[in-house]
């Protein structure tokens, strides 16, 4: 079971992103942000959502701290791409194309959930 602070840690370097620009993104110093990965601080709600939002990342996600990370990203393809490099033309059309049904298939995942989610909702309010 990872903390909080773990997953968004994880979830900055999936993005590839610096503490810095986080902390530049929340308005608050880099030994801030870096503070609030290492759970020195509580984190509240209101950060919490900042959060989720610069990183693109369901807050479920965040809070959910004994689910896989995924990278959430719909840029996958552009994230690998200095890796296909070395692969031959034929199989990078098909790896590309690969990545594009995963990401659509990710895209409907998410919608999914955020269905379900609202399905589970109403019926807890009766």
């Amino acid at each position: 079971m990872e903390r909080i602070g773990t997953r968004i840690k994880r979830f900055r370097e999936i993005k590839n992103l610096t503490q810095e620009h986080l902390a530049e993104k929340l308005g608050i110093s880099q030994n801030s942000y870096s503070r609030l990965e290492s759970e020195t601080v509580k984190i509240s709600t209101d950060r919490l959502k900042e959060i989720t939002q610069i990183l693109d990342v369901p807050a479920e996600y965040l809070m959910n701290t004994d689910a896989p990370v995924y990278n959430f990203s719909n840029n996958a393809s552009i994230k690998y791409a200095g890796q296909i490099e070395n692969i031959y033309d034929d199989q990078k059309e098909l790896l590309h194309k690969t990545i594009e049904i995963l990401e659509i298939q990710l895209k409907e995942a998410n919608e999914d959930r955020k269905r379900l989610l609202e399905i589970i909702s109403e019926l807890t309010k009766q």
